[in-house]
């Protein structure tokens, strides 16, 4: 009986503590959630890479320009130049906070810096043997 009680705690404690630490914040998570957006992204800082999710629409990335009690202000990330956005936090789902160096960029830059060490090792192995021929 104790082993299933202490299972319980620790399951109770991950989620309660896993909870409140995500770097999304859902506005339909309170009876205020425009509140609870607003106090979320005005700890951002101006300039900051985030995903934005409207309650209606498609989800766009973008850096995160003016804040304020009612509205903010993305300039999209894309690949042709668009104008800012100006939306009503009660319009919008999530905001999160990206990584502009990914994960995915770091392995990128560690396997092309391992990959030309092993090409330059191949080739210089390479003209050893040529040379001592």
């Amino acid at each position: 009986m104790s082993r299933l009680l202490a299972r319980t705690i620790v399951v109770s404690l991950i989620v309660a503590l896993g909870l409140p630490a995500t770097p999304r914040v859902a506005a339909a998570q309170s009876s205020n959630g425009t509140e609870l957006l607003y106090a979320y992204v005005a700890k951002l800082p101006v300039g900051s890479l985030v995903k934005v999710t409207p309650k209606e629409g498609r989800s766009f990335k973008g850096i995160l320009m003016v804040v304020d009690r009612e509205t903010v202000v993305i300039k999209p990330k894309t690949r042709i130049a668009r104008p800012e956005r100006q939306m009503r936090l009660a319009d919008i789902d999530f905001v999160e906070l990206q990584d502009r160096n990914g994960s995915g960029s770091t392995m990128k830059a560690v396997g092309i810096g391992v990959a030309s060490a092993v090409g330059t090792f191949l080739g210089m192995l390479m003209i050893a043997v040529a040379i001592s021929d």
